[in-house]
């Protein structure tokens, strides 16, 4: 299909970075098969403002309000529901997982070049899942891994506010033998030698809520692909 031919694909986009939200808008815009628009952060979402979107880019706790939404509706999610893309600094295994599993569709690191986030815009209008390459080889690699149960997420919860094992054992009612097995466990699982790679390994690959959310703050001014940096430049220099 030539590029004349391909429908128009409708896009909201929701950012805590107000950069990133513009850019990203001016860039789709761009393309010859996109219209964009940049999610007003102090007015309120209306039904409409979802109704006519075929994808919604946001960042991780917008489109996971969203999906929980979309989730929860009785009548289940409506038939004109935006296919939800995440654009986030943070792909730790936690989140990506439960954002996967809220029905989030696409998920993409705010780094990646601006041609990974049109090829995943793209195929969630086809209704195809994406996960950027750097994402999808991290989740690979996360589900060849064995995963943590849930008494030994409870122990690295604890173990990363740096506590004793008889303070972990007292605080999760378990016997200090039994805290000592289960980070044995998780180093044999994480390859770690001691405590404290356990919570590096942990923080590196976002393996708990408390480390999912530990390198993130979508708040904070993120990394821009330089050819939405580079279109930023040129909106600034239009609005001069």
């Amino acid at each position: 299909m030539t590029s004349a031919h391909r429908p128009l694909i409708n896009v909201l986009i929701s950012h805590a970075n107000p950069l990133i939200a513009s850019g990203l808008a001016a860039a789709l815009r761009d393309q010859d098969d996109f219209t964009a628009r940049v999610l007003d952060p102090d007015g309120p979402l209306a039904p409409a403002d979802l109704r006519e979107i075929d994808v919604l880019v946001a960042d991780y706790p917008f489109a996971m309000t969203i999906a929980g939404a979309q989730h929860a509706a009785i009548e289940g999610p409506p038939a004109r529901a935006p296919r939800i893309m995440v654009l986030s600094s943070n792909d730790g295994e936690w989140r990506v997982r439960s954002a996967l599993d809220a029905g989030v569709l696409g998920y993409v690191v705010t780094s990646r070049p601006l041609h990974e986030i049109v090829e995943g815009v793209r195929a969630l209008h086809r209704g195809r899942r994406y996960l950027c390459p750097c994402t999808a080889a991290r989740m690979a690699d996360s589900y060849m891994s064995q995963a943590l149960t849930r008494r030994e997420a409870e122990v690295l919860k604890a173990l990363g506010a740096g506590v004793s094992n008889k303070t972990i054992a007292r605080q999760l009612g378990m016997e200090v033998g039994t805290v000592k097995s289960h980070l044995r466990s998780m180093m044999s699982k994480l390859n770690a030698h001691n405590r404290t790679e356990i919570v590096a390994i942990a923080l590196t690959r976002g393996l708990t809520p408390r480390h999912a959310a530990h390198a993130d703050d979508e708040r904070r001014t993120a990394p821009m692909p330089p050819a939405l940096a580079k279109r930023m430049g040129h909106v600034a220099e239009m609005n001069a």
